[in-house]
């Protein structure tokens, strides 16, 4: 007996002994290519919080108000509307300092006097609640208080009486943000809760109540990230009217019915009015005692009654706020504790008034459906009632009420396109901080990733404020940009080394560069242009820059030359008022092959006593076609009309016949402004008014190009680059002209092909699902006919001819509204302006003017794609990613030449065939600043379930050896905002005939523990974020 247990414990220990050596195995596998400078213990990660074993705050439903049952309960919710900028700037809105007319609370602001006052009243009462969004205020409300004051929050947060809802560092705006702005505002607003107010206050609960319109990807990320509930505030009246009829203002919203299932599901509530109290009850506009006043509480429970009659249970959520409300909280809480007590001493003894907060509310509505369930499964089969609440599977844009609120998708494209700049090159930040190692760049990176957040508001993006406010949102991007530029210029430094520092000047950006100026490339006679391409697959990319006119030698990291051209600054670009009168006349354009996650740069040498320009042919041949072509594509022009006439797909032998033009509408008699677009029902305006296009030809080795004149206010450049896909549409559009009989006018470049797409046509939710569109899938009047079929493209459009499996795409560089308005056509709108104030709150026409005092000029760019349905899938979604995501360039002068190799050297950071075709890295960010080895990981499937490809399949990557600088020793996998294990985010399972929220958000094959190679599988769509701990490897950092 003792020889077999002796055998026994000998194989145990040889297993074990064989496990440990396999660990070890599988850690250090590279160790003859590497050795470890750091290796952080892989223990447990303590930065995930737990909400295991808490009962207060939201970790348990406990610490909700008790209400009655069998009466009517209503959940009185206060709060205040608070704005990150609008009609003032981010500061003033929180110091109430400022400009403005202090009489109107949109003005007064003074979010640090609503805190303090707010909390001080809320200890005088443990009933009564408060909730608060904005985290970007909160954090520094938090850190100007005092331990005592910050004591105070945390037992309000515990007693859930001080309640985050949202937990963004904004309330981010739902139609033109990216979703992966979106999910990073709202993680640097949870690392704020998780480090200074605990597990117990982070939200469960969106609440979006002043957006216009609400997309499905936005309340698919809250479902994900494990959110109950979402409460939004406006839906078009036409719906709300409808839903009021019907008892239908809560659903079980299916966010993603068609990529990620019941994972999706989100109990959604729409408020019966917005999001100020009842008509007549912002109660620091009444007097102390006001509901003691005869009449007055009666008429406010009729109202509460009559309120009640359009939801199905025994409860009714009412916000208590307004507009930057709680300037005097005191007669807010006063009031209410008095309508509180009345009505319990009264003898309206079938209403319930409450202090709560929306999550509260969503727990016991969810009580009630259980309740209603459990009634419904003791019946026969075919006795029972559906699910109580019903099914929504599409969003809720545009949102329309007596105008069509679709103007603020293409309002003020400068700062639009101001914003995705800034979101680039935080990208390549954050990246090339953590791949160097450098140190003291955490807070320099966050000043970007707080100004980046920021501009998600939705008084933000949109561009919907004050002019004096749109110059500071701008300013605080360019300031933060500027921190974000030292960072990158110290890590290509350091790369490089002291010997080839002392040859050149700091690198730096070109923020003109789309106004074609750049000092660097105008005055150097020698400089580097260096590339970082943040994405995970190689990129293609076609780089412009001016120059003076002179022979140029482009090389690239072996020395070896570059097919380069230099051709004219096209016509309209020069005439920009804010481009400097001395700018160089003529651009140097080469292309770039750029390796993913990858530093390349080329060294550009001039020989000025060369001049080498090829200027535009000038053709005067009548009914000649003029083609462009390249080894893809093929665009014909009619020389006549000098518009485009036809496309040809040479890969996949594919020709259409398509026009493209420029046109404008004028709104109807409704005043337009910076939300509203109200076209009326007459078709658009040509802007050439049916005059010729006046046009030019460059054809060159690298590019080839059409230049167009539409008018005094429009010109183009149509490209073809060497080897590219897709056609780039390159135009100016400003100086508009408004007509003294109209309030103002929008500009749309229209697609009109021989395609037949019937009605259908698809535009992208926040960059992500493909939502399809119907036009005029909704009764409108005649005059939102067209503005009614406007849609925020953010990142696509396409149509499709399903009989001849034909696709035809554009991608613009920016947010824009976008519609099919006729079949086969395709239309982006690209700038507005007008004479008048729309009356929504700003309260300024949307007449921004440039530096010549003329209406202001924009230039952008748009892509076409037209290929087979198959082919576009993933090619797409590729395009999708390079424009709102494109590499980072940086110029560097240089003082004087003996030995640059190490600045021409190529600097890799991906390990290769590491991260599959159809998988995107989205995110890999620091998290703390005192720990370099801690970081932040989130991979992305970049495909739907009905995208037609061969890689629309599952894939499985490692991340313990993804990236070169380091290895990943230890891995947790999170929620998507990375603040939670996903196994213990229990969410409430809502019940719609789809089927029944999941209880656990985590993926099927989630693993509590994860272990070497760290194996990772993504399917479609779905986005998995980890928490990692990494250690260098030798030569990293450098």
């Amino acid at each position: 007996m003792r020889m077999y247990l002796k055998c026994a414990l000998q194989w145990v220990l040889a297993i074990a002994l064989i496990q440990v050596a396999l660990y070890y195995w599988a850690v250090n596998r590279k160790g003859h290519q590497h050795k470890h400078t750091t290796r952080p213990s892989p223990g447990p990660h303590p930065y995930i919080m737990s909400m295991r074993n808490h009962a207060d705050g939201t970790c348990s439903y406990d610490t909700c108000p008790k209400v009655k049952e069998g009466v009517f309960n209503v959940h009185l919710v206060p709060h205040s509307h608070i704005d990150v900028g609008w009609l003032k700037s981010v500061d003033e809105y929180y110091t109430g300092k400022g400009d403005g007319d202090y009489g109107n609370t949109l003005y007064a602001g003074c979010v640090q006097c609503i805190l303090n006052s707010t909390i001080q009243e809320l200890i005088k009462n443990p009933e009564r609640t408060f909730i608060f969004a904005e985290m970007k205020y909160f954090a520094r409300f938090w850190e100007e208080s005092s331990q005592q004051l910050r004591d105070t929050i945390l037992q309000l947060i515990r007693e859930r009486r001080l309640e985050i809802v949202n937990g963004g560092w904004v309330m981010s705006d739902a139609g033109i943000t990216m979703y992966n702005d979106i999910i990073d505002q709202h993680t640097l607003g949870f690392d704020f809760i998780r480090e200074h107010l605990g597990a117990c206050a982070q939200t469960r609960t969106g609440w979006h109540v002043d957006q216009f319109g609400h997309s499905s990807e936005h309340a698919s990320i809250f479902a994900q990230m494990g959110y109950d509930a979402l409460f939004v505030g406006r839906i078009s009246d036409s719906d709300k009217a409808k839903r009021k009829s019907m008892k239908d203002l809560e659903m079980v919203w299916m966010t993603s019915q068609k990529n990620l299932g019941s994972r999706s599901a989100l109990f959604t509530h729409v408020t019966f009015d917005g999001y100020y109290a009842p008509q007549g009850y912002v109660l620091e506009n009444l007097k102390e005692n006001a509901f003691r006043k005869p009449g007055i509480l009666r008429n406010f429970l009729v109202t509460l009654e009559n309120r009640a009659m359009h939801y199905k249970t025994n409860h009714l959520l009412v916000p208590m706020g307004s507009d930057f409300g709680y300037r005097n909280p005191e007669l807010w809480f006063k009031n209410m504790d008095d309508a509180i007590h009345l009505t319990k001493a009264g003898r309206k003894q079938n209403v319930n008034l409450i202090y709560s907060t929306p999550s509260c509310y969503a727990y016991h509505v969810y009580q009630e459906m259980l309740a209603h369930r459990k009634r419904q499964e003791s019946l026969p089969e075919g006795a029972r009632n559906p699910p109580l609440f019903s099914t929504k599977l599409d969003d809720f844009l545009p949102y329309v009420t007596d105008v069509v609120w679709t103007g603020f998708y293409t309002t003020r494209g400068g700062l639009k396109r101001h914003i995705w700049q800034a979101g680039q090159i935080l990208q390549s930040c954050k990246q090339l901080a953590i791949f160097s190692g450098l140190k003291g760049t955490f807070q320099r990176v966050n000043t970007l990733r707080d100004a980046m957040a920021v501009m998600q508001h939705h008084d933000a993006i949109t561009g919907t404020q004050k002019k004096a406010v749109l110059a500071n949102y701008n300013q605080l991007l360019s300031n933060a940009t500027e921190k974000c530029e030292q960072v990158m210029a110290d890590v290509y430094k350091t790369l490089w080394g002291k010997d080839i520092i002392k040859q050149i000047e700091t690198p730096e950006f070109c923020p003109r560069l789309n106004i074609s100026s750049c000092d660097v490339s105008e005055e150097a006679d020698e400089f580097l242009v260096t590339v970082y391409n943040h994405l995970s697959w190689s990129v293609q990319l076609p780089l412009r820059m001016p120059v003076e006119p002179a022979k140029y030698f482009v090389y690239d990291k072996d020395k070896k030359l570059i097919t380069h051209q230099v051709v004219p600054v096209p016509e309209g670009i020069q005439s920009i008022p804010e481009r400097p009168l001395a700018s160089a006349p003529t651009e140097l354009t080469f292309m770039a092959s750029v390796p993913p996650l990858s530093i390349s740069s080329f060294l550009v040498k001039t020989d000025v006593e060369e001049r080498k320009v090829q200027e535009p042919e000038l053709l005067n041949e009548v009914d000649a076609e003029i083609v462009i072509e390249n080894e893809h594509l093929s665009l014909t022009f009619n020389q006549r009309s000098g518009l485009l006439v036809s496309i040809t797909n040479k890969a996949s032998k594919l020709k259409i016949d398509i026009s493209q033009d420029f046109a404008y509408y004028n709104p109807s008699s409704r005043n337009e402004g910076a939300y509203v677009f109200m076209a009326g029902t007459n078709p658009a305006t040509l802007m050439r008014k049916g005059r010729p296009v006046a046009i030019k030809v460059i054809r060159g080795d690298v590019v080839q190009e059409v230049h167009q004149s539409f008018d005094q206010s429009v010109t183009q450049v149509v490209r073809l680059y060497k080897d590219s896909a897709f056609a780039e549409f390159h135009w100016t559009v400003g100086r508009l002209n408004l007509d003294n009989s109209f309030s103002g006018v929008d500009v749309v470049s229209q697609f009109k092909s021989t395609l037949d797409n019937g009605k259908i046509f698809y535009t992208d939710s926040n960059g992500r699902d493909m939502i399809k569109r119907t036009r005029d899938s909704w009764q409108m009047i005649p005059d939102f006919k067209i503005s009614g079929n406007y849609f925020p493209v953010t990142s696509r459009i396409f149509i499709r001819d399903e009989a001849k499996r034909i696709q035809l795409t554009l991608f613009p560089d920016r947010p824009q509204g976008g519609t099919s308005l006729v079949q086969g056509s395709v239309e982006l709108m690209v700038h507005r302006r007008s004479y008048t104030d729309d009356g929504l709150g700003m309260q300024e026409p949307l007449n921004d003017l440039g530096s010549d005092r003329e209406g202001i000029i924009y230039t952008g760019k748009h892509y076409l794609l037209l290929d087979t349905m198959e082919r576009s899938s993933l090619a797409v979604r590729h395009k999708a990613w390079e424009t709102q995501l494109a590499p980072t360039v940086m110029f560097t002068e240089i003082k004087q030449n003996q030995d640059l190799h190490k600045a021409l050297e190529q600097y890799n950071f991906l390990n290769p065939d590491t991260i599959p075709k159809n998988v995107h890295l989205m995110t890999l960010d620091r998290i703390l600043e005192n720990d370099t080895a801690l970081l932040l990981i989130r991979l992305e499937h970049a495909l739907e379930r009905d995208d037609i490809s061969e890689l629309n399949k599952e894939s499985t990557l490692h991340l313990e050896n993804l990236f070169q600088p380091f290895d990943i020793v230890s891995a947790e996998e999170t929620t998507l905002g990375g603040n939670f294990n996903p196994q213990e985010v229990e969410r409430l399972e809502w019940v719609s005939e789809k089927g029944v929220a999941p209880k656990y958000i985590g993926f099927p094959d989630f693993k509590a523990k994860m272990v070497p190679p760290f194996s990772v599988t993504l399917t479609n769509m779905a986005i998995r974020t980890f928490r990692v701990k990494i250690a260098y490897n030798e030569g990293f950092p450098s």
